[in-house]
């Protein structure tokens, strides 16, 4: 039941309004009748009333004052105000204050009870709404990042874009997605590969800036929709900063650019199977919407460029090796990786090491004659020669290049 109080100078007017209006059939308690807007000030801060009746010209304090008082306290219910006809552009200006109703004297019951019950209404709804802003936005972190779950898995329907809406959350209607997955090295905790998915995907956020990002965290991946129409330069920020991450692999998918909201779903999808149809899974990689239409890789590719990546170091290794791991022949692992790679192993594993070498090489951590040795070169003139041939560029070169091209971010 909301509290009420009638402010009044007049005997007469106020006993009216307490013995003809059955106030409690309404909702209403009236718990306070006033003679002036001073008397009103000291009941308010003692009853806090949800809704106030007050008449305009009173003394000592009269209405308009009583209003202003009020507003300068940031007073949260209701004020009707009372009048004559010939006082109405004398409180005009209380409008401006938060008066919700001005009405004139002599007053009609019914009239006066429904402006209450409209203000009562008013007031709950105005507080329930409050209420749930408040919650809103402490919890606007968690909904923003479940609407976005929601939006990159499913349609996009009218239901979700007007929670985008009702919680001020702005849904992009051009721009790209990112998938991003973890592959930790040994054991970690759920807690743990969280807090490094969140450090990766602050990072590319900082990069991505002033790009508009939402963003949505799940076990070992998460996924982005980015505000952003130029492409290239997305790519080129992820690529950068793969290329220098150095913990825990992590297979970056990167869709083309969507044109409606409607289309963000399908984008999704895209980004992350390519992320996902990875031949090195023990490197951090970037893939896009171009390699869409390349084929699945077959199982006993994937397993054999997994232990590639054990045993990448040994200067020995080859196709030999791999196949008796697999209990397979050489012949069918040669026409498996010339079938599904149009490759053969010499120049998988050949390009395998070379990844991880330019990966070192940017590190700064060791000397090229070093690395050579660890990715599997004694002779680290061959290793560079190797180098040149597909780099098109010496080691030291390769290192040159590489900074200048950071330079820029």
């Amino acid at each position: 039941m909301l509290k009420l109080i009638t402010v009044d100078d007049e005997y007469l007017v106020r006993l009216g309004l307490s013995q003809t209006i059955d106030w409690q059939s309404f909702g209403f308690e009236l718990v306070a009748e006033a003679i002036n807007g001073k008397d009103a000030l000291s009941k308010i801060h003692a009853l806090h009333p949800d809704v106030i009746i007050s008449d305009v010209k009173m003394p000592v304090m009269d209405g308009v004052q009583l209003v202003s008082a009020l507003h300068e306290e940031n007073y949260d219910g209701i004020v009707l105000m009372l009048s004559g006809f010939n006082e109405f552009d004398y409180a005009k200006s209380t409008f401006e204050k938060g008066v919700f109703k001005y009405l004139l004297k002599p007053l009609d019951n019914n009239e006066l009870v429904q402006a209450v019950i409209e203000a009562g209404n008013k007031l709950v709804a105005d507080r329930q709404n409050k209420a749930f802003m408040q919650s809103a936005r402490s919890d606007l972190p968690t909904i923003c990042e479940k609407l976005t779950c929601d939006v990159l898995h499913d349609n996009v329907s009218e239901e979700i874009a007007a929670k985008f809406s009702s919680y001020g959350i702005k849904l992009p209607k051009c721009g790209v997605t990112v998938y991003c997955r973890i592959s930790p090295v040994g054991e970690i905790s759920e807690q743990d590969v969280h807090n490094v998915l969140k450090q990766i995907a602050d990072r590319i956020e900082q990069l991505l800036a002033p790009a508009y990002v939402l963003r949505y965290f799940l076990g070992n991946h998460f996924g982005m929709i980015v505000e952003e129409k130029d492409i290239d330069r997305v790519e080129q920020i992820l690529v950068h900063f793969v290329n220098n991450y150095a913990g825990d692999p992590i297979s970056v998918g990167v869709s083309g650019l969507f044109e409606r909201a409607e289309d963000i779903p399908e984008a999704y999808r895209i980004a992350k199977h390519v992320a996902n149809n990875k031949l090195y899974e023990a490197l951090s990689t970037v893939a896009t919407y171009r390699e869409a239409d390349k084929p699945v890789y077959k199982k006993h590719v994937v397993e054999a460029l997994k232990y590639v990546a054990e045993k990448f170091s040994d200067v020995n290794l080859g196709i030999r090796d791999v196949a008796e791991y697999l209990g397979v022949s050489e012949s069918y692992l040669m026409h498996l990786f010339k079938d599904n790679l149009n490759k053969t192993f010499n120049t998988c594993l050949t390009e395998y090491r070379l990844l991880v070498a330019k990966r070192m090489l940017l590190s700064g951590k060791w000397r090229v004659n070093e690395i050579a040795e660890k990715v599997g070169y004694y002779d680290v003139k061959y290793f560079s020669q190797v180098f040149k041939k597909i780099e098109g560029v010496t080691p030291s070169e390769y290192i040159k290049r590489e900074h200048e091209k950071n330079k820029s971010f």
